[in-house]
Order: structure tokens, then sequence, then C-alpha cells
């Protein structure tokens, strides 16, 4: 993947991250008895998904944790919330009909393709739950590596007085805002 944004703002304990995967390789295997359009499709195999342009944006809370046993402090996060969206897919189910209509099955292959977009909107809720599972394991990781008592004490002696919080979604302002020099002076 490819991380086009992190922002970490340790003093409202939130990460952004917006990330582009070119392509994700979903292999597996499927079994279906059903219809698409007039055409009963039946078959048992394996299948290939190609997700294209995959570009999702999360965000997630941080949070200090310490080490009971060695009283060490490290970030983690929790409570992520990501989407994405995928641009294009490609699916190939192998061994429709059991193996004995493959010019069918092509032509099932092909529709299932021309109908990406119902595709997508079925498997994206399951991808969703991985992607998200996926983005809090790297980031928990990469957030490890960092040097956390130093970030931690800079976020701990930062002055607080300077800004308050809207009853707006906790935003946060600044109280005064800077004011204009360059007024006309009343004679």
């Amino acid at each position: 993947f490819q991380t086009r944004e992190l922002n970490a703002d340790l003093d409202r304990r939130q990460l952004k991250v917006t990330l582009a995967v070119p392509v994700i390789k979903i292999r597996g295997f499927y079994k279906t008895d059903g219809k698409v359009l007039v055409v009963n499709v039946a078959g048992t195999g394996p299948f290939t998904c190609n997700l294209f342009n995959t570009v999702g944006t999360g965000f997630a809370r941080i949070i200090t944790v310490e080490d009971v046993h060695t009283g060490n402090r490290s970030l983690t996060i929790q409570d992520t919330l990501f989407d994405f969206e995928i641009g294009a897919l490609n699916v190939h189910l192998d061994n429709l009909f059991d193996g004995q209509l493959p010019v069918l099955a092509n032509t099932v292959n092909e529709f299932l393709n021309s109908q990406h977009q119902v595709i997508i909107n079925e498997i994206k809720p399951q991808i969703k739950i991985e992607v998200t599972r996926l983005v809090e394991r790297v980031m928990n990781e990469a957030f490890n590596k960092l040097p956390v008592e130093e970030f931690l004490n800079k976020v701990q002696q930062a002055p607080r007085a300077q800004r308050q919080t809207s009853s707006r979604g906790g935003r946060a302002f600044p109280r005064r805002f800077p004011t204009n020099n360059r007024r006309s002076k009343k004679n």
C-alpha cells in the first residue's frame, strides 16, 4: 500500500490516515446455486478477485497504555473507523457448471465483471472489517517503534490554557484570533 496522508495529532489524541492500494488480490473458494438473470448458475471451486485503485481513509483514537510488568508506556490506536472506495474489480469463478459448460461459464464471469459495483457492495462490509484490522495492526506496529516517552512528555508539558474546546464535536479552537495590525486609525 501507499500512504497518502498520515496525521497524528497527539494533543487531540487522533490519527488520520489515507491509504491507496493499486491492486488487492483475493483468492478463495466459492459455492453457489442461484440465478443470474434467467440462467441457473451452480458450481463449487476456486475463485480469484482483483480489486484495483482502492483508496481508504480512516480515523482512530490514540491512547496510552502502560505495561504492568515494566511500567513502560506506549501508544496504540483504538476505535478505528475506516472506509474506502474500490475503483474497479475483476472476478473469475472457476468450475462453474461443474466445468460442463465453459462458454456459458465465461459469459457468467463476463457478466459478473460488468456488474462490478453490485459485487463491490456485496463484499465491501467483510473487506472493511479486514482492512480495519490490518490498519490497526500496521499502525500499532509503527507506534511501537516510535520514541514514545519523548512524545508523551511533550504532550503532557504543552500548555493547554491557550485553547478551548467548543461544544461542537470536541474540536479545538483558539481562544483569541490574531489581530489585524493594518486597521485604520481614527483621529
